[in-house]
Parts: structure tokens; sequence; C-alpha cells
């Protein structure tokens, strides 16, 4: 990427919500995506400082 940074942010995840197919058996290749998709709520806190 080219230009100078103009911020840097830091993140927290701070919970994850899955419906159906959980993101760690998604990730890690032991469940296929099905077909309608997976639907995964992931919260965060962050941090953004300027560059």
């Amino acid at each position: 990427m080219r230009g100078e940074k103009i911020y840097e942010v830091n993140l927290d995840v701070t919970g994850v919500t899955d419906s159906g197919v959980t993101i760690e058996a998604t990730l890690s290749g032991r469940e296929r995506v099905p077909p309608q998709g997976v639907r995964i709520n992931v919260a965060f806190m962050a941090a953004l400082q300027a560059g």
C-alpha cells in the first residue's frame, strides 16, 4: 500500500455469537460452510491512534 500511515487499530474481541456452525469448526476445516452460509456476530473494543 502506498502513502503514509494515517491510523493504527488495536482490537480486542469481547464476544462471539454463532448461529449454526461455530466459527472454530469453520476456520479449522472440521465443518464445511453450509449452502446458506454462516452467520457470526463478533463484538470487539477498539483503540484508534492517528498515524
